[in-house]
């Protein structure tokens, strides 16, 4: 625990940071800052600078469903600022829309990779009313978990919190006698590749109740084809993040490959299918390269993007999770040819594709 005078400075600081990335009319420079100076605040109190020599930090774990990061990349997400940004605000959205929708009710909140600062709550709890919203924290590595619990309960919110879990939220399952109202999961890399996000969304989603939020709500991943050179990638990790133009980047889209919703993820579940070596995927998604396509756009790009909730959202280039993905092993595809895509279930989560059909 932290001296009195400590944990309120600390939440003083805290409560200043959040007011910047929930602000929509902050600066791309001011959500910089602020997300920097997120990381250098929580990250002295768990043992998580960039100078610790501690190697449990650096541990990650590859589960049945896909890789779970380790808790000082985990932490170094704070540094994401647009990204943290896009989820508090539409988390904050859908905790007051659920008010509405239950009123009077507790709101029931399941978080899942939580990691070590349990990022996308510990700022709202110094916004909301106590007893107003429980959370369930949900993490893997119990390093991160014990974290996140030490810096809650050390600024005074362990009221909000229901409890802390090690397990795996793949197979988690929610047992509580009150409705689960959200799930909370952002454990994810660009097109959904490696990280376990899809198989705990699968899991998970079907847990909310009738009315319920999954955040993100949407996460879409189209293929098109590009031409490197017009592509413009503005963002890198710690960089002045600015909004990316790709109106006149000459992109041609071929389809979509994945829209992930709560509904689409019960659906999704219900088709998985099975390859002759066992491995589970859903169904295959073609798409053909029209005839007269332009010869300049000579690569097969993945665009992700990231609808967090009613409007907050992250587009390709805004983060690392929605930077595009070249499929550079397939070359440039004829025209008129045909590719096939099959998101991969598993151990390493994924699209496999190929020319032609699978």
């Amino acid at each position: 625990m932290y001296l009195r005078r400590d944990a309120e400075e600390i939440k003083e600081k805290l409560s200043s940071l959040t007011t910047t990335l929930l602000d929509e009319g902050s600066s791309a420079k001011e959500l910089v800052k602020a997300g920097h100076d997120m990381f250098d605040l929580l990250a002295p109190l768990t043992g998580l600078e960039d100078r610790s020599i501690d190697p449990s930090i650096n541990v990650y774990t590859i589960l049945e469903s896909g890789m779970a990061i380790s808790p000082r990349n985990a932490g170094r997400c704070a540094r994401e600022a647009r990204r943290t940004a896009m989820f508090l605000r539409g988390i904050e959205k859908a905790i007051k829309d659920l008010r509405v929708k239950f009123p009077g009710r507790k709101i029931n909140i399941l978080y899942a990779g939580c990691g070590p600062f349990a990022l996308l709550a510990l700022p709202l709890m110094s916004r909301l009313a106590p007893g107003s919203v429980s959370f369930a924290l949900l993490e893997i590595h119990r390093r991160s978990l014990d974290s996140a619990e030490k810096i809650i309960k050390g600024l005074g919110f362990g009221g909000f919190i229901r409890e802390y879990v090690q397990c795996d939220a793949a197979t988690y399952s929610y047992s509580g006698e009150e409705p689960l109202h959200m799930v909370i999961t952002e454990t994810m890399q660009e097109s959904l590749q490696k990280e376990t996000h899809t198989a705990i969304t699968l899991n998970l989603a079907p847990q909310l109740c009738k009315g319920g939020i999954l955040i993100p709500e949407r996460i879409t991943v189209d293929v098109c084809l590009a031409d490197r050179t017009k592509e413009r990638p503005i963002y890198k990790q710690g960089s002045e993040i600015l909004k990316n133009d790709t109106s006149d980047m000459g992109r041609l889209r071929l389809g979509r490959l994945i829209d992930f919703t709560a509904k689409s993820a019960v659906s999704l579940s219900a088709n998985i299918m099975t390859d002759e070596s066992g491995r589970n995927h859903f169904p295959p998604v073609e798409v053909n390269i029209p005839a007269n396509a332009d010869t300049a756009l000579d690569k097969l790009m993945l665009i992700t993007n990231v609808g967090v909730y009613r409007g907050f959202a992250l587009e390709d280039y805004d983060s690392t999770i929605t930077n595009p993905v070249y499929l550079d092993n397939l070359g440039r595809p004829q025209n008129g040819s045909i590719i096939s895509f099959k998101y991969m279930l598993g151990r390493k989560p994924g699209f496999e594709r190929k020319i032609g059909r699978f």
